[in-house]
């Protein structure tokens, strides 16, 4: 597949075309949405279809657009989407920092996040008194035939934890709710429709007896709750959007909501003239997505058609119906809502307190080659005020990722994404720090770093890393002369990166960027296994969460003369990061044949600074085994637990496991439904612990995690 600027060809059996002006909005008047002039006799209707293009994805800065230029973009892309290819054409549309401690100073953990200042949503939120626990009926004992997903306000008390109240903001079938606790405000995200028997409607019809999707498909939901009394709390504002929703934020008082849109236009025509002439009438507001306020009914657009950005290099035979919005809405008064878009795809999201950008990857020509031509496009908003405003854009080599099977590399059945793309990314200062990896047929994997600086409204290479001075590939070279190794964790301190490759062994690199213009790697350490999540303690100390793998099976030697089996498991390590030039293993801890969480959400790691010398941390671990019962069958069942270890800083540091708060019922073990981990969380306050698991809440003191009560 290849990323460029391709034409598609609309000449149909006896249909010979000539090229005129593609759907030119001739705007005007009040609404900057109605762009055409057909119904007052001001433009003829055209009386043929143009020749029209897929604008192709390419690293072209944005421009604002007028309401004319957008709409004449969208509903060209409205046309070619709705319009079959032809068999015979082959043409494939292509356009279809400062570190975060995850604590409060209040004396409690909070949602660990990528950047300190810029909140991300998580299934759990604590204030100190109450705890918030997106829940949903399938990790519920007693099981209920309708699916509903709600938010369990659960209060601190001398006996542990209990439930005063309950929220459901949303009648609609999602099964991922994000939740955002801000000054007495809940915001829930809710995300991805499920497969239930229910099926909901606006005018609360009956359930159906059959499985069938969620009825707003392609949508998500947006619910604010006053939860300043959380005992009675209020659903004061909800809204569905259309599109499909990328991430979220909350810097300041503000949601930002990035979310994409694939526009399309519906017409009972077969012609393709008559299909060309109704979209050219159609006004461009029923083409762009839809907010719905569920209190009042009332639909609007989400966005005005002359708040939009479209690519510099946009022509007016080009096509685009992918529409990325940057979503602002105000946590104190939900009502308050602001919308930007941008004619143009994204894959994600990296957001600092001063900017959001956005990432997309792209091929960039139609050039057959066995290497990887892919690069990354970025595109710079600034948050000056709260207001969202384009500043800049540029690209890279490579891609913010790089999974799949290559050149003999299998990857860990637990890490379901290799590297967490938004780790990859840092704003530092007035520059952004950039991680990506690509494939070479004769150097194997490529892992560069890249320094941008923005230059008008250009991001330019400032500096990147391997380079003519300082050649030393990222990740160990094999006697094949290639790199094998894939990243599996990146993280950003200051003026310090941290990256992590694997194949057989962790190579845990460590690079200087105190020079932005000149970083180098400043040194390396080889251990077994790897790790898939970093967090920096201090200056000298480093966390790293991943597997413990001496060797895959197929990589295992035929060596006979040692029984041995190698241990597989999760495992803890505490780096001494003190002298870059030679990184050391101070302690590792291994959770024999288990995973954690952390390995691929971050949000499932809770930390807090106990004292100056004391850190405190927790992360879920899930482990599986064979129990060999009197009559010599087996059963194989799942060990949850929520691990407890504190790091010292004194001295050369020391990390200690205390122990681990293990998920336990009174209920029959066939009640209990399964509960994957993955969704598992800690929260730490003070001499407490709170394991979440599922639906459910035990509390521990950390002296003693194993003896704990609930479940609550």
């Amino acid at each position: 597949m290849f990323y460029s600027r391709v034409t598609l060809s609309l000449v149909r059996a006896g249909l010979a075309l000539i090229a005129l002006p593609a759907l030119v909005a001739c705007g005007g008047g009040s609404d900057s949405n109605s762009d055409n002039k057909v119904d007052q006799g001001q433009t003829k209707l055209p009386t043929s279809v143009p020749d029209l293009n897929w604008l192709g994805e390419s690293s072209a800065k944005l421009k604002k657009a007028s309401s004319s230029e957008f709409s004449a973009l969208l509903k060209n892309g409205a046309f070619l989407s709705r319009v079959p290819v032809n068999e015979t054409d082959s043409s494939v549309p292509v356009n279809a920092s400062p570190v975060s401690d995850g604590e409060s100073s209040a004396g409690f953990s909070s949602t660990n996040v990528v950047e300190a200042g810029v909140d991300e949503g998580d299934r759990i939120e604590y204030d100190g008194n109450y705890l918030y626990i997106a829940a949903h009926s399938e990790q519920e004992l007693s099981q209920n035939a309708v699916f509903r997903q709600y938010v369990r306000v659960m209060k601190r008390t001398d006996q542990g934890i209990e439930e005063v109240a309950q929220i459901e903001a949303s009648d609609s079938l999602y099964s991922h709710q994000d939740l955002y606790l801000h000054e007495g405000r809940l915001a829930s995200v809710f995300k991805y429709p499920v497969l239930t028997l229910d099926t909901p409607s606006d005018s609360n019809d009956i359930a159906s007896t059959s499985p069938s999707t969620n009825t707003f498909s392609n949508t998500f939901e947006l619910s604010f709750a006053d939860v300043s009394s959380p005992e009675q709390p209020q659903v004061i504002n909800q809204y569905r959007i259309d599109g499909n929703i990328l991430d979220s934020r909350v810097i300041g008082n503000e949601l930002y909501v990035i979310s994409q849109y694939h526009a399309a236009f519906d017409t009972d025509e077969t012609d393709e003239l008559a299909i060309y002439q109704a979209i050219y009438q159609a006004n461009v507001s029923d083409l762009i997505p839809k907010i719905k306020d569920l209190n009042s009914g009332e639909a609007s657009p989400l966005f005005d058609a002359s708040a939009c950005y479209i690519p510099t290099d946009a022509t007016e035979l080009d096509s685009a119906n992918i529409v990325t919005t940057i979503t602002k809405i105000s946590m104190q008064n939900p009502t308050s809502i602001e919308s930007t878009c941008i004619n143009a795809p994204s894959d994600g999201v990296y957001a600092s307190q001063e900017s959001i950008y956005l990432h997309k990857r792209l091929w960039p020509s139609d050039v057959s080659s066995f290497n990887d031509l892919s690069q990354t496009v970025l595109h710079k908003f600034s948050l000056n005020d709260g207001e969202v405003a384009y500043s800049a854009s540029g690209a890279v080599e490579g891609t913010l990722g790089f999974g799949g099977n290559l050149i003999g590399m299998i990857e860990p059945i637990f890490v379901a994404n290799v590297s967490n793309a938004a780790f990859r990314l840092s704003e530092y200062g007035s520059q952004l720090r950039v991680v990506t990896t690509r494939f070479s047929e004769s150097k194997g994997m490529v892992h560069q770093l890249f320094v941008l600086q923005q230059q008008g409204t250009e991001l330019e290479e400032l500096a990147r890393l391997p380079n003519e001075a300082h050649p030393t590939p990222i990740g160990k070279v094999e006697s094949n002369g290639m790199v094998e190794e894939n990243i599996y964790a990146v993280r950003f301190m200051g003026e310090r990166a941290y990256v992590v490759t694997f194949r057989q062994i962790d190579p845990l690199y460590v690079l200087d960027l105190s020079k932005a213009d000149e970083p180098i790697m400043a040194g390396a350490l080889e251990i077994p296994g790897y790790s898939a999540y970093l967090h920096p303690v201090s200056d000298d100390l480093l966390i790293g969460v991943g597997q413990n793998v001496e060797d895959f099976p197929f990589n295992a030697s035929d060596d006979s003369s040692t029984d041995i089996e190698p241990t597989f498991g999760a495992k803890v390590s505490l780096f001494d990061v003190s002298n870059m030039a030679s990184p050391s293993l101070i302690k590792e801890h291994v959770f024999a044949g288990g995973y954690s969480p952390v390995e691929f959400d971050h949000h499932a790691f809770s930390y807090l600074k106990a004292s100056d010398q004391t850190f405190r941390m927790t992360l879920p671990v899930e482990s599986w085994e064979v129990t060999i019962q009197n009559d010599n069958t087996s059963t194989w069942g799942n060990k949850n637990e929520l691990a407890a270890f504190e790091v010292s800083t004194e001295g050369s540091g020391s990390l200690t496991y205390i122990g681990s708060s293990v998920a336990t019922y009174d209920e029959p073990s066939q009640s209990v439904p399964y509960v994957r981990a993955a969704d598992d969380r800690g929260v730490i306050h003070g001499d407490t612990i709170y394991y979440v698991h599922g639906n459910f809440v035990w509390s521990s003191l950390w002296q003693s995690p194993d003896v704990n009560t609930g479940p609550f």
